[in-house]
């Protein structure tokens, strides 16, 4: 885990050298859980002329080709929990990471569709403004009390990224044919890039 040195020193101080360990653990199913929700929306000005479902979900056909200034927004969030002591132990006591993210854009996109919209070809791109990044980590940490007894504690710390504000870009490129009224050949290629760094 990437993280196990920066939880050793903020979490867990005076506990790191004991629980710290090289060994790798054959994880099984269910020891690790990953949770990821996503919520895009997104206000296309031409919106007459130029239609982004016709080439990213194929549910509308555009038949002439045009394009549009787009403007959209994105919240995402992750949350990965360790559900084997083992990999908790190795892992400084981490229990749970979450993380989230969100981020507001503003481009442009053009479908070029010859042959009536049998055919269509398309690119878009955009600057993106990722103003929401932070992350909340559950550690078990553990505490040793007067009568030698170490009890277990449930230790919870918002991590802060090395950049809370930042500009990243997106990029899509598409193309369709229409087979027929029920069938539809389509690739596409959507291209992001997205920094989580902590301190």
């Amino acid at each position: 885990m990437g993280y196990r040195s920066a939880l050793a020193q903020q979490l867990l101080p005076s506990w790191h050298h004991i629980f710290s360990t090289n060994r790798d653990y054959k994880c099984k199913k269910g020891d690790i859980l990953t949770n990821d929700f996503a919520l895009t929306t997104y206000y296309v000005f031409n919106y007459r002329r130029f239609s982004l479902p016709a080439a990213v979900t194929q549910s509308y056909i555009q038949r002439r080709s045009a394009g549009s200034f787009m403007l959209h927004a994105k919240f995402t969030s992750t949350e990965t929990t360790f559900d084997n002591p083992l990999i908790e132990m190795a892992n400084i006591g981490l229990k749970q990471i979450k993380l989230y993210q969100a981020s507001i854009g503003f481009g442009y996109g053009y479908n070029y569709t010859p042959n009536n919209g049998k055919f269509l070809f398309h690119i878009s791109a955009a600057p993106v403004l990722v103003f929401i990044n932070k992350g909340l980590i559950t550690a078990n940490t553990y505490i040793m009390i007067q009568d030698s007894s170490i009890h277990r504690m449930e230790v919870q710390r918002e991590i802060k990224p090395r950049v809370p504000v930042y500009v990243t870009g997106t990029a899509r490129l598409a193309a369709v044919y229409h087979i027929n009224h029920r069938f539809v050949f389509s690739c596409k290629c959507e291209l992001c890039k997205h920094q989580i760094q902590f301190q």
